[in-house]
């Protein structure tokens, strides 16, 4: 099985491209392999949704959910893809009674075609774009280069990330390790910046950073 981050990618903020993708199922055709897209944060992604499906609709598999967008506690999601792979989880599903109540997925059908919450979950997604923007813009000023091109937070390469850390909680400033978000790579030279909480301390943050990854 592939596992797929869409878009939004955690914690890197790639972004699936739709060349991108026919290169990808150029290489996996001929693999005996299911490809599982998870797009979580499809609702907040500025930037358009491309699947793998598109190209091997005999492999993939899509799941969409609106914990991100919505609300947390929904845990509601919709799978789409390989027949006899989602006939087997309604199966299961019929079986198990292991499916989200109908409160709350008839709540979330109502919010997803009630024209204020449509309004609000856009208003959310151009602010997060925003503040993600202004963090990355203040980063590259401070000779940072952090990854990717939307997301929730900001992955940073960094020089020492537990000094990093130190520094800046010395300062009142949180973020977390990047050792927590890799399987195997150097998760110790990297910091995860949360992009999302309201606030204009973002020369703030990125001088914090800038001088603790120089020093």
């Amino acid at each position: 099985m592939l596992l797929l981050q869409t878009r939004m990618a955690s914690p890197y903020g790639h972004a699936l491209s739709r060349r991108r993708a026919a290169v990808l199922a150029r290489l996996l055709a001929d693999q005996d392999l299911v490809i599982l897209e998870h797009d979580a944060a499809h609702e907040l992604a500025p930037t358009p949704g491309v699947s793998l499906g598109e190209f091997l609709p005999g492999q993939t598999l899509l799941v969409r959910s609106w914990s991100k967008s919505h609300g947390p506690h929904l845990r509601v999601g919709a799978l789409a893809g390989i027949q006899r792979v989602v006939a087997r989880v309604r199966a299961r599903q019929r079986a198990t009674g292991g499916w989200p109540s109908v409160l709350t997925q008839r709540a979330l059908a109502q919010m997803l075609t009630d024209p204020q919450t449509r309004e609000l979950v856009r208003l959310a997604r151009a602010t997060y774009r925003q503040r993600r923007q202004q963090l990355v813009r203040a980063l590259r000023e401070q000779g940072l280069h952090p990854t990717g091109v939307a997301g929730l937070s900001t992955w940073v390469p960094v020089r020492d990330a537990a000094m990093a850390i130190k520094l800046l909680a010395a300062e009142g400033i949180g973020i977390a390790s990047g050792a927590a978000f890799t399987v195997d790579g150097d998760g110790g030279s990297h910091v995860r910046i949360a992009t999302t909480v309201g606030h204009d301390e973002h020369v703030r943050i990125a001088r914090a950073l800038g001088a603790a990854h120089h020093q």
